[in-house]
């Protein structure tokens, strides 16, 4: 077995999890959980889509099984810090052989930071420390990493809560109009055509689900899903770097 083949195994159950989000969502967009009602504008004779009531809730088994997701990703990298200590020709113990993901300078140089990685070898530790939050070349990269944290540590004690959100993109949009993208609620203007476009329509929206709270509020299940495995597969393959190749 290779040494990393038991983080890309939970690494693909958080994909699994990741595509049964898609169909939960898919189904609870079936449902409409929102409606929209036209209006025009009194002061400006733009159109406005308007949402008439307040949106149904989310069911709590996108929550839960967004947690599974954050839960087997963020597992993958602490199997890797393991490894890593193997590699090192030194006994993995639980408390020293965890991945840190730290967003604070400070907190890398506290005790408890450097024990986690003090049985790696020096080039692994020097690695690990170059792709924290808090010190890693690419901003996407570290804000991803730091949600992956934070979120999967909310998970742990309780359901993450979620909100309906609507997404930009809708077709026939006309030039200068808007159209809103993220959660919303009861009076949420969805969408505004410019004065000369009020004839037009819109044949339909699209339902999604957002995070009402943490470090990623207002961030789609569907985009944040695909930021957090995406960046969980670049650590995973940066790090078997470290180990031979596959026979």
């Amino acid at each position: 077995m290779h040494p990393l083949d038991s983080a890309w195994e939970k690494f693909n159950r958080g994909e699994l999890r990741a595509r049964e989000i898609s169909d939960l969502v898919g189904g609870f967009a079936k449902t409409k959980p929102y409606t929209v009602v036209e209006k025009i504008e009194d002061e400006t004779g733009d159109k406005l889509f308007v949402v008439d009531g307040k949106p149904a809730d989310p069911p709590l088994s996108i929550s839960t099984t967004l947690g599974e997701v954050l839960y087997n990703l963020r597992s993958s990298l602490d199997h890797v810090a393991w490894q890593l200590v193997i590699a090192n020709g030194k006994q993995p113990i639980e408390k020293t052989s965890a991945f840190p993901l730290i967003d604070d300078p400070i907190k890398w140089d506290e005790r408890f930071t450097r024990n986690k990685v003090s049985r790696m070898s020096d080039y692994a530790r020097t690695l690990v420390k170059s792709v924290q939050p808090c010190f890693g070349s690419n901003p996407h990269t570290n804000e991803w990493l730091s949600w992956l944290e934070d979120l999967t540590n909310i998970d742990k004690h309780r359901h993450l809560n979620l909100v309906v959100a609507g997404v930009g993109g809708v077709m026939g949009i006309p030039p200068g109009a808007f159209v809103h993208n993220g959660p919303i609620d009861d009076g949420t203007v969805m969408a505004r055509f410019p004065k000369a476009y009020a004839h037009m329509q819109i044949d339909g929206w699209f339902y999604e689900v957002a995070l009402s709270e943490g470090p990623a509020i207002g961030e789609t299940i569907t985009s944040l899903t695909s930021a957090l495995r995406l960046v969980t597969s670049n650590m995973l393959k940066l790090f078997g770097g470290f180990f031979p190749p596959r026979p």
